[in-house]
């Protein structure tokens, strides 16, 4: 899990992280994402556990979070996402 993250926290432990957009994101206990920007798309990938986004509104770059076969694709706005172990 630590090769394939940018962010991770172990088992109790929470983390408050500022991503390269602008946007933040608080990770839960024993959680990881991955983080991938590109010219017109913010996708993070939401490896284990669960995440806080509060997204930088961006129209031009859609911020995309990925959690199994699970798709979420917003402009700017707060949300929590949660992967549970299995899915």
């Amino acid at each position: 899990m630590r090769l394939q993250s940018d962010h991770i926290t172990g088992t109790g432990e929470v983390s408050a992280e500022q991503l390269a957009d602008g946007s933040a994101v608080q990770l839960g206990p024993a959680s990881a994402i991955a983080v991938e920007y590109a010219v017109g798309v913010r996708t993070v990938r939401l490896l284990s556990g669960q995440a806080w986004f509060d997204v930088k509104h961006n129209p031009a770059a859609p911020f995309r979070v990925v959690a199994g076969d699970v798709r979420t694709t917003v402009l700017g706005t707060s949300f929590d996402v949660r992967r549970i172990a299995g899915s």
